[in-house]
This record gives structure tokens, sequence and C-alpha cells, in this order.
């Protein structure tokens, strides 16, 4: 059985909430929201024409997020994006 919380606890945490609402909106990064991920085509698009810092901006997701999405997609990023083929990643740039 789980150890209730005490009063005390749940007050802070109440206030530390409500301060990282004030301060950061509901774009809060402990606000947890589903995110409606493109479909595999249209973000290996995304890919080769924008950077993953630009999409995750977009999306309000981290840039880790938008790789460990192309991931399980199934989706190299190394292959297909300019700043791969641009700085060189080992696969074919410059």
């Amino acid at each position: 059985m789980p150890k209730p919380i005490s009063l005390k606890r749940k007050i802070y945490n109440e206030k530390r909430l409500k301060t990282m609402e004030e301060k950061y909106g509901n774009s809060c990064i402990f606000f947890k929201y589903k995110i409606n991920w493109p479909s595999k085509e249209n973000l290996e698009q995304l890919l080769k024409e924008k950077s993953c810092c630009q999409i995750a901006k977009e999306l309000k997701v981290s840039d880790s997020a938008v790789r460990k999405q192309a991931k399980k997609q199934g989706i190299n990023i190394k292959e297909i994006s300019r700043w791969s083929k641009k700085h060189g990643s080992g696969l074919g740039g410059t």
C-alpha cells in the first residue's frame, strides 16, 4: 500500500506548480500532453526541409523527442537531413 502524501507536501507541490504555471504559462514542461506526431512520410519531408530543432519548436517538444520519434518510425536522419549532408556525418556528406 503506498504511503499517503502529507498535507504539508501536498500544499508545497500545489504552490510549486502554480509558480511554474505563472513563470512558463501552459507550455510548462511539467504539463504532459499527447503529441499528434506527423505520419512517417510527413516527418521525413519535414526532416529534409528543416532541422530537428525547428521541427521541435513547432511541435513544442525537444529535439531529442523528434529524433526518437524518427528512429521509432524507421527514419534514418543522418541520410536525409540537410545538416548532416552539409557538415558531414560520414555517410556521403562533403
